[in-house]
């Protein structure tokens, strides 16, 4: 949860539009409050967010695919996408968020189809996805079809260390011995970003609070 608050806070710096979704713990609801971040912890709200962001994503999903028809690249529709303010939209909990998704409140409608269309379509939007899960979780997690998606891109940190628990990377760099190793508060292994399967080590500074 500490990456999550160094992220959170550094967007702020951006100044992108900040949402936060938590669970029962509320783990971030203080650290919401410093960066202005709207925050979501119950179904009905969720809902509501992602009906007012149903329409934001149309019109950028729009423009994304006329600056593919027009012949550009990723990098050209990267930069021009700009033009959108950033959203940042971090997920505290993802086996809860899912279960928030998949299987809402009776009174709430569905969400799945919705969701799930972000995170197959979401690239290049200007719209960020962002977080976190226990590792634990991660047979759950397998029953939900966004979990694929979301995790598709190989992009993300893990802490912790004991690699070799884990079944999100596969790095080849890394000894079997050192894998299973725990790793220090504010060290993470991350993917290369030229090779998913060349993992690398960095450090975060630690949040307080």
């Amino acid at each position: 949860m500490n990456a999550m608050k160094v992220i959170l806070r550094a967007t702020h710096t951006r100044g992108a539009e900040i949402c936060v979704i938590d669970n029962s713990s509320h783990r971030l609801n203080k650290v919401s409050k410093e960066v202005n971040a709207r925050y979501i912890d119950t179904d009905q709200d969720l809902f509501n967010y992602f009906s007012e962001l149903m329409g934001i994503f149309v019109e950028r999903n729009n423009k994304k695919y006329s600056y593919v028809e027009d012949g550009f690249d990723d990098q050209e529709i990267y930069e021009k996408m700009k033009e959108f303010p950033p959203i940042f939209i971090f997920i505290s909990d993802l086996m809860t968020f899912l279960d928030m998704v998949y299987n809402p409140d009776k009174s709430v409608g569905n969400m799945s189809g919705f969701f799930e269309n972000i995170c197959e379509k979401g690239s290049l939007h200007n719209i960020y996805l962002i977080s976190c899960y226990n590792i634990d979780d991660y047979s759950k997690l397998t029953d939900y079809k966004a979990f694929y998606q979301l995790t598709s891109y190989k992009k993300g940190l893990h802490c912790g260390g004991n690699l070799a628990n884990q079944r999100m990377y596969n790095f080849s760099n890394i000894s079997y011995q050192e894998q299973g190793k725990t790793l220090k508060p504010g060290i993470a292994y991350t993917p290369s970003s030229e090779d998913d399967s060349i993992g690398l080590k960095v450090v975060l500074p630690l949040v307080r609070g």
